[in-house]
């Protein structure tokens, strides 16, 4: 079972001016709560995560931090802190779920690109990526 909230991160570790590692992560820009405002650390539900593909390979487990709440934001499917605990960083080829009926469906239907990433590939699944996204099989 994966952690309730994940984060997808580019195999170089380091996005938006942050160095991302197992531990304690903290953005590098000061603080605002506002959900309006792009600042802070994001990350999303697990079962949301196939909507950032686009923003790397690889997908650690969130922990929140006492004092340091998160906020869900106005502007994407997800929230942000300004400090969480990441752990269990590996290849989003690697998961499991990817094995998962439902989750599949339920994956190209957020994002037509989670296609690349499903073992038992069907039709009806290749369908509805491309209807999610065109270039879905390219």
């Amino acid at each position: 079972m994966s952690a309730k909230y994940v984060k997808v991160l580019p195999r170089s570790l380091f996005s938006r001016g942050v160095n991302y590692s197992e531990g304690i992560v903290t953005d590098v820009v000061d603080w605002n709560a506002d959900p309006n405002i792009k600042t802070g650390i994001h990350f999303c539900d697990f079962d949301a995560f196939p909507i950032y593909l686009q923003h790397g390979e690889l997908i650690a487990d969130v922990k929140l931090i006492k004092n340091h709440p998160k906020i869900r934001t106005n502007y994407c499917i997800g929230y942000k802190a300004y400090k969480i605990k990441l752990y269990n960083i590996r290849e989003i080829s690697s998961l499991e779920c990817w094995n998962d009926e439902v989750f599949c469906e339920n994956s190209v239907q957020l994002n037509g690109h989670s296609l690349q990433y499903i073992k038992r590939q069907t039709y009806n699944l290749a369908h509805n990526a491309i209807i999610n996204n065109p270039y879905a099989i390219e």
